[in-house]
């Protein structure tokens, strides 16, 4: 039918789609403060569902003067036992303005992923997780953060796929603690877009048929780019709201974490890690 017509989908529907707000000539980008809207007041109530009912729960913390969220990870997503990855409230102010996006928020989107191939029953896909490993490490901590790449890659040497999520491009091993990184990415100069980039790009390389997909997982050369970075968005809105936020949710923090289990005493010159 929309076809034959050439009515949007929207309009087959009857839903409306959000307005898009453009900012007009000499008019300065909305900015981030504590406690105050994400966007501009006036576009508030055309937040997609998810994104509404966080920043309703963003606004609500702020008066309670909440500063992170803590999700709550597993030994079986990156294996260091039960730990905590420290989302700053500030960081979902990157997300609703779609501009550069934390490590933190990508680890997330990573455990997303995790939720995902695990209900479908893929087994041979694994993370590197970008909470721990990403650009800046390697210059400014090269020793740990080999030593995490080591224990990442040892403890899912039976994956067939294991993704670096953080924007590293390709990343060359010198010697011992010295790693040469030419970063790269698929993406467009000029914006802070990289990280909705990478995420695109791990959804895509990880999805299996088209037979299976979510509402999000799409033919790339069929979806606007703008529309991918907006499912995104609001996709990891429901992460946080449902998986995280929901005191039910699976990555929820109780107040409670199981002991560590890092190994951190991985001996470089072992020959099972030449």
């Amino acid at each position: 039918m929309m076809k034959e017509t050439g009515l949007s989908l929207a309009k087959v529907t009857g839903q409306k789609s959000p307005p898009k707000y453009v900012i007009k000539a000499g008019e300065e980008k909305w900015k981030y403060k504590y406690g105050e809207p994400l966007v501009r007041p006036d576009l508030v109530r055309s937040l997609l569902t998810q994104m509404f009912k966080l920043h309703r729960w963003y606004i609500e913390a702020c008066k309670e003067g909440t500063q992170f969220i803590n999700v709550k990870i597993k030994d079986e997503h990156y294996f260091r036992g039960e730990d905590l990855i420290n989302i700053d409230v500030e960081e979902l102010y990157q997300l609703f303005q779609r501009d550069a996006l934390d490590k933190s928020l990508v680890s997330c989107w990573c455990l997303l992923d995790m939720l995902r191939h695990k209900r479908e029953g893929v087994y041979d896909i694994g993370f590197i997780d970008p909470y721990v490993v990403h650009s800046t490490n390697i210059v400014d901590q090269a020793e740990e953060m080999e030593r995490n790449i080591l224990r990442f890659l040892g403890k899912q040497a039976h994956k067939t796929k294991i993704f670096f999520p953080y924007c590293l491009g390709k990343v060359h091993f010198k010697r011992a603690g010295e790693w040469k990184v030419p970063l790269s990415v698929n993406a467009n100069k000029g914006t802070n877009l990289c990280a909705f980039y990478v995420a695109e790009s791990i959804m895509s390389r990880g999805q299996r048929t088209y037979s299976a997909l979510s509402d999000l997982e799409y033919r790339r050369d069929r979806v606007a780019e703008e529309d991918k970075h907006k499912a995104i968005q609001k996709v990891l809105a429901g992460l946080l709201n449902d998986k995280i936020l929901d005191p039910k949710g699976e990555h929820c923090y109780d107040g409670r974490l199981g002991p560590a289990s890092v190994d951190y005493n991985i001996d470089l010159d072992d020959p099972n890690f030449d």
